[in-house]
């Protein structure tokens, strides 16, 4: 499924920013129990990065939208199913009840409606079959198999080899992970995958592409809903710091490194 999921990615890559990458290029984390199944993946882009992690948000849920139609369905039809059955108790004047029903709705509406079932039959037909990631949850709730609540602006990522606060799974490379830094003299193996698993700021180059993915404000409500997710407020907002100054040094001085003092705004 992992690797489905990365092809799909890959391939989106290609065909909406002619960016190639492959599994080759994956960082695959697991950080898996035997309750929760869990993975990271950090796609190493060559002279390629998304403007922040709202932009790559926004480009995960363009990409998986045919997932997400299939949740969607679903949840309509459990909907159409119960009013089904409660119509159903109605023994007298069924007619009249269903004439009732269609007469809040003008002709160009109903039009419309059938148009936008035509459209979205048709668009199931050329979408990618993604149902492989529609998977249910302990209560049995289809769920989508990439949790979207991590595109927050202010998202703290797991470093390599930490575990949850009260937790003891550490983040480790996954048995299946096909990505392999490039050898260093000076710098060891395990610090190598360190240094690739942190998610932060690049160095800028004339060669740099910086990738947008925005989305019109009347879809934002929508992809709202599929963020709904049970992580608590503090999770996806982070702390001020952490309980290890050190570490909190460290990072600084990574995503500072090319921080911008200033800038002048021209006008053409």
């Amino acid at each position: 499924m992992v690797a489905l999921l990365i092809e799909h990615v890959c391939k989106a890559l290609q065909e909406l920013f002619n960016v190639h990458c492959s599994a080759e290029d994956v960082f695959n984390l697991d950080s898996s129990t035997d309750e929760k199944f869990s993975r990271h993946l950090i796609f190493q882009l060559h002279d390629v990065a998304f403007k922040d992690n709202v932009h790559v948000g926004n480009f995960v849920r363009k990409i998986l939208q045919p997932a997400l139609h299939l949740i969607a369905k679903e949840d309509d039809d459990r909907i159409q199913e119960t009013i089904d059955r409660e119509v159903s108790h109605f023994s007298e004047e069924p007619l009249k009840q269903g004439i009732s029903c269609n007469k809040m709705f003008p002709d160009k509406a109903v039009g419309k409606n059938s148009e936008t079932l035509e459209g979205l039959r048709s668009a199931e037909q050329t979408s990618p079959d993604l149902s492989f990631l529609v998977v249910k949850n302990s209560t049995g709730e289809k769920h989508l198999f990439v949790d979207l609540g991590v595109y927050t602006r202010n998202r703290n990522f797991r470093l390599y080899k930490s575990s949850k606060i009260g937790k003891c799974v550490a983040l480790e490379v996954a048995e299946d992970n096909k990505f392999f830094p490039k050898q260093s003299k000076n710098i060891s193996e395990e610090n190598q995958y360190f240094l690739t698993s942190l998610v932060s700021n690049v160095r800028f180059s004339d060669t740099l592409r910086i990738l947008t993915c925005d989305i019109p404000q009347n879809k934002r409500k929508r992809a709202e809903y599929f963020n709904r997710t049970s992580t608590s407020v503090e999770t996806i907002e982070g702390f001020q710091c952490s309980p290890y100054p050190e570490v909190d040094q460290f990072v600084l001085s990574l995503v500072n490194r090319n921080d911008i003092k200033g800038g002048t705004f021209f006008a053409l």
